[in-house]
């Protein structure tokens, strides 16, 4: 073996290494930005809730009930856009998982699927089973993005008819 086979090996296998590093670190961040996906709604709308029961359920000022919700609104608002700057961080490393997956195609690496839109196509085409309700054609997020929304909207709403009966 002479000098220069074994230094392009050398390089090549640092080259891995690195790359399955950043790899790991990409998928680290798209599990995590899933996690909080899911749970930032969770427990937005459960807060939302509470208001909308505490204020509405309660002999409270209209005035008040008004202020209340329209602060539900608000924050419901901003945990809406934090749930939507996640998804922009996740799908960007996805992208970069894929780069560096293509980048390893000459070791041996394949592109893996992490796209639940391209799962549910292969399910369609029959590539890949799976058992159970038909849910899975719906794009979770999506779904997840317009509740947020509708219920950013119902506080306003409620805060507006609040504001109406305090004035009148």
């Amino acid at each position: 073996m002479t000098a220069g086979t074994s230094e392009a090996a050398e390089v090549n296998a640092q080259e891995v290494a690195v790359a399955l590093a950043q790899y790991r670190e990409c998928s680290a961040h798209h599990i995590h930005f899933m996690t909080l996906i899911w749970q930032v709604p969770a427990v937005t709308i459960g807060i939302s809730g509470a208001l909308v029961a505490a204020t509405f359920g309660y002999d409270v000022d209209d005035g008040i009930r008004a202020l209340i919700t329209l602060l539900g609104a608000i924050f419901m608002l901003s945990m809406t856009l934090a749930v939507e700057r996640y998804r922009m961080f996740q799908l960007r490393r996805r992208k970069d998982m894929s780069d560096i997956e293509n980048e390893l195609t000459p070791v041996g690496a394949r592109q893996i699927v992490w796209s639940g839109s391209e799962i549910a196509v292969e399910t369609r085409r029959g590539d890949f089973r799976a058992p159970g309700l038909y849910l899975y054609r719906w794009e979770g997020f999506k779904f997840l993005r317009v509740v947020m929304y509708a219920v950013t909207i119902t506080l306003l709403v409620l805060s507006a008819v609040a504001l109406g009966d305090a004035i009148t």
